[in-house]
């Protein structure tokens, strides 16, 4: 097990998040703070690496290209059904 030793300003932090009742104890916020990380990981990842190769596929392609308004409208319809499923 690790044992981590948090500065007073991380200490608040953690209290703070404690209070809104979204976590269980000091430990899945600590958890939580990973996973975005390791979120951020994989973005920075994705755009450095993903996003060239599919922009140089676009401009040898463009007729691939998805208009913006099809994808707002797949967007909403993601967030519509996930609102229904939270219900």
């Amino acid at each position: 097990m690790l044992n981590v030793a948090l500065g007073k300003d991380d200490e608040e932090l953690v209290r703070k998040q404690l209070e809104t009742g979204h976590y269980a104890d000091a430990a899945d916020v600590v958890r939580a703070g990973l996973r975005l990380l390791e979120d951020e990981s994989v973005l920075e990842r994705w755009i450095e690496e993903e996003l060239p190769a599919r922009y140089e596929a676009y401009l040898k392609d463009p007729s691939r290209a998805i208009p913006a308004e099809e994808v707002h409208a797949r967007f909403e319809a993601m967030r519509i059904s996930n609102a229904k499923k939270a219900e």
